[in-house]
């Protein structure tokens, strides 16, 4: 018998690794597999290209290994008390005081073996600067398999710094820190999949995650927490080209008040590409949206050091993403002209968003005629 005293916490991480081999088409990798050990409940779940390992305390003499199905536990779950008890046979019983399942199980020796731990080199990255770094380019990666490098987010550790860019050919995320002052240089890409599952796991308020890795694997671990992920194999794109062609004038603007009139101009924005024109005279940003239903204009106040005049228009959505992940009340908006990639920085963060603006056709100048 095995008595488990925190369902919170099992159930967390039960739905965590759930979503994981959410969409697997082979049969045994939507289980997860179970081994009971002196006190502790060892969860494994993977995909192939990731698994992930999370230790939980339990009540239990028992030495078991068993298969569950990972959608229907991560169902029963939250509808079970407290205190729950799981007895593992041909068939595995969960229950608690008031209600009993059975779920099917399979045989374990089918499973697959997780990645050996030989590992060349470990660094401690501070979970706080890992979080933040991921966080703040990871919706940057790409959501298609046109380009499977693209689906990653390429970790460069050079010098005591680490450097993390994501892209999709269309945007560009890059973020760096300080960490450490030892002089390990590795560079490689981790799938964006992966590293959205080790946001929802890590405990940003312990101190570190160890990072390790071979010529295949890369391995995060932190307390009761592994993420074991399969490395992308290929060339990431080099972004420094991209980075030379930015503009050096910019213009300064309030976060929310950008956030605000580009979610009141979204109601009319293109359905096909989002955009939304700007065109900047002196101080002001003249704001244009137009769709086949309506259209929508209005003025904004920016600090313009420059006194340039430009127009530019570009996905609205892009814009908002970043400005999710900036914490800083002002931005600096980057342009050199119609063609050039657009940039957004702040002045207290290294961090760099670099997208491609959309060509503006046939602009006949309406948003003056609706002042």
């Amino acid at each position: 018998m095995i008595k488990i005293s925190n369902s919170k916490e099992l159930i967390h991480n039960v739905r965590v690794l759930s979503q994981l081999v959410a969409q697997t088409s082979m049969p045994i990798l939507s289980f997860i597999k179970v081994e009971v050990t002196n006190g502790k409940m060892r969860l494994t779940a993977t995909n192939l290209e990731t698994t992930v390992i999370i230790t939980v305390q339990c009540n239990s003499d028992e030495k078991k290994t068993f298969l569950v199905p990972s959608r229907e536990f991560a169902r029963i779950l939250p509808f079970m008390e407290d205190k729950i008890e799981i007895e593992a046979g041909e068939n595995v019983l969960i229950k608690d005081n008031k209600t009993n399942f059975v779920l099917r199980s399979l045989d374990v020796n089918e499973y697959p073996e997780e990645p050996k731990m030989d590992v060349k080199n470990t660094i401690e990255i501070p979970s706080k600067i890992l979080y933040t770094l991921i966080t703040s380019v990871i919706f940057n990666a790409a959501k298609d398999n046109l380009r499977p490098m693209l689906n990653g987010i390429n970790i460069d550790l050079k010098e005591g710094n680490i450097n993390m860019i994501a892209t999709d050919g269309r945007r560009l995320g890059i973020n760096s820190r300080k960490i450490t002052n030892n002089n390990i240089t590795q560079n490689f890409t981790i799938p964006s999949g992966t590293l959205s599952l080790l946001l929802r796991l890590i405990n940003t308020e312990e101190e570190n995650i160890s990072v390790s890795y071979n010529d295949t694997f890369c391995f995060f671990r932190q307390k009761h927490i592994i993420i074991i992920a399969t490395k992308l194999h290929g060339e990431y794109p080099n972004v420094s080209s991209i980075i030379s062609t930015l503009g050096d004038k910019y213009i300064k603007i309030n976060k929310k008040s950008v956030i605000e009139s580009l979610n009141k101009l979204s109601i009319f924005a293109d359905e096909v590409n989002n955009l939304v024109k700007w065109q900047v005279i002196n101080n002001t940003i003249k704001m244009q949206a137009i769709n086949d239903y309506g259209k929508g204009y209005l003025s904004l106040d920016v600090e313009n050091p420059y006194a340039q005049s430009y127009k530019v228009g570009f996905n609205y959505l892009y814009m908002l993403e970043i400005l999710k992940v900036i914490s800083n009340d002002t931005i600096n908006f980057y342009y050199k002209d119609e063609t050039a990639p657009l940039a957004v920085k702040t002045e207290e963060n290294p961090a760099v968003y670099i997208f491609m603006p959309i060509k503006i056709a046939g602009d006949n100048n309406e948003e003056n005629k609706n002042e």
